[in-house]
C-alpha cells in the first residue's frame, strides 16, 4: 500500500513537471512570435489589443458553455480596474524592448520578477524570509546586473523597459494575491484581460495598422499559444505539488536561448550566459527552501 502511495505521487509530480514545461514552451514560443511581429512591423498596441479580444472572446465562450457567468461576480471593481491598468502596461513594455533586445536577454531580466515578489511578499504580507532566501535574491539581482551590464559600451537602455515590464508584472500578482481572499481564479484572470482589452481598445485608434494576412495569421497563433499556456501551468499547479512544479518555470531560459538562436541566430554572449545561470540557480534555491518550509510546516 505504500509503496502504490507513493508511485502515485510520483507519477502525480512528473505529470505537473510534463505540463509545467509543456506550458512554458507555449509561453516562450508566443514571446518568440510577438517578437516576429514587432520586427516585421507591427504596432505593439495593435498586437496587444488584439491578442487580448481574442482572449477574452475565448475565455466569454467558455464560461457561457459553463454557466459559470456567478464566477464573474465581484465586489472589488475597482480593484479589478486597477490591477488591469497596472497589468496592461508590463506586456506592453516587455514586448516593445524585443524590438532591441535579444530574446534570451529579455527572458532573464523578466525572472527578477521572481525575486521582487519575494521583497513584496514580506513588505505586503509580513512574510518571513530567512538569511538563506535573501542570499539568494541578492545573488538573482547580481545575476541581472550581469546581463544587463549597466554601465558598459554594449548596454541597451531598452532593457529597462524590461526592468519596468517586470516590476509591473511583480504589483499585478501581489495585487491578485490581496485580491484573491474574497475573488476566484477565473474571476482575476478574466477581469484583468477585459480591462486590458478595453484600456487597448480606447488607445488604439492611434496605433492603427492594416495587418497583412501572414501578420494575423501568427498573430492568431501567437493568441493560441498563450491560451495553450496558461492552461498548461494552472492544470501543471493543480495536478502537481508547487514545490515540486514551479521551479520547472526556469525552463523558460533554455527556450527563449533556444529560439533565439534557431529563429534570429542570436548566440547569447559568455557574461549573458553567466547571468542566466546566477538567476536559475537563485531562482531554484528559493523555490527549494520554499519546499523545505513547507515540509517543516507539516
Amino acid at each position: 500500500m505504500v509503496a502504490d502511495s507513493y508511485t502515485g505521487a510520483r507519477g502525480t509530480a512528473q505529470r505537473g513537471i510534463l505540463l509545467m514545461v509543456s506550458g512554458i514552451f507555449c509561453l516562450s514560443a508566443m514571446d518568440a512570435t510577438v517578437r516576429w511581429l514587432v520586427l516585421d512591423g507591427m504596432s505593439v498596441v495593435h498586437l496587444v489589443a488584439v491578442r487580448s479580444w481574442i482572449l477574452l472572446l475565448v475565455m466569454t465562450a467558455w464560461i457561457w458553455n459553463r454557466g459559470g457567468a456567478s464566477a464573474l461576480i465581484t465586489r472589488r471593481p475597482l480593484h479589478h480596474l486597477l490591477r488591469a491598468g497596472v497589468g496592461m502596461l508590463a506586456p506592453l513594455a516587455f514586448f516593445v524592448a524585443l524590438k532591441r533586445i535579444p530574446l534570451a536577454d529579455a527572458t532573464a531580466v523578466f525572472f527578477c520578477s521572481v525575486f521582487l515578489i519575494t521583497i513584496g511578499s514580506t513588505v505586503f504580507f509580513g512574510e518571513r524570509v530567512g538569511p538563506h532566501r535573501w542570499g539568494a535574491v541578492i545573488v538573482g539581482f547580481a545575476g541581472v546586473l550581469v546581463v544587463t551590464r549597466p554601465g558598459a559600451d554594449s548596454f541597451e537602455p531598452q532593457i529597462l523597459l524590461v526592468l519596468a515590464a517586470s516590476l509591473l508584472y511583480c504589483a499585478m500578482v501581489l495585487l491578485g494575491r490581496w485580491m484573491s481572499s474574497t475573488e476566484s481564479t477565473f474571476s482575476l484572470v478574466f477581469n484583468f484581460n477585459l480591462g486590458a482589452a478595453v484600456g487597448y481598445t480606447l488607445i488604439l485608434p492611434w496605433f492603427w495598422q492594416d495587418m497583412t494576412g501572414l501578420q494575423f495569421c501568427v498573430l492568431l497563433l501567437a493568441s493560441a499559444l498563450a491560451l495553450a499556456g496558461h492552461f498548461l501551468l494552472t492544470q501543471a499547479f493543480a495536478v502537481g505539488p508547487v514545490s515540486v512544479v514551479a521551479p520547472y518555470e526556469y525552463s523558460a531560459l533554455a527556450w527563449a536561448t533556444l529560439f533565439g538562436l534557431l529563429v534570429w541566430g542570436e548566440v547569447p554572449a559568455a557574461t549573458t550566459m553567466a547571468g542566466i545561470g546566477l538567476i536559475a540557480a537563485s531562482g531554484l534555491y528559493i523555490a527549494w527552501r520554499e519546499r523545505v518550509a513547507v515540509r517543516r510546516a507539516q
